[in-house]
């Protein structure tokens, strides 16, 4: 995934990131891409708090069984 500029919101990332909200799923090619934007410290790869928060929030609903992960 190529991200856009650190203070922008991409919209592949908001896209994936309301797709696993609503459906309750994630694969885990997007748990991995969704790994990687949280902890990257590169500079092309910045993400927004919004996004940050909205990230944490996936993965605390993985963890609660809220949302479930797929192959």
């Amino acid at each position: 995934m190529i991200w856009n500029t650190p203070n922008k919101a991409d919209p592949a990332l908001g896209n994936m990131i309301e797709r696993i909200m609503l459906s309750g799923k994630i694969s885990r090619n997007e748990h991995l891409l969704l790994s990687s934007a949280i902890l990257s410290n590169y500079k092309d790869c910045k993400i927004t708090e919004e996004e940050r928060r909205q990230i944490s929030r996936i993965f605390d609903s993985l963890q609660t069984g809220r949302i479930k992960l797929i192959n």
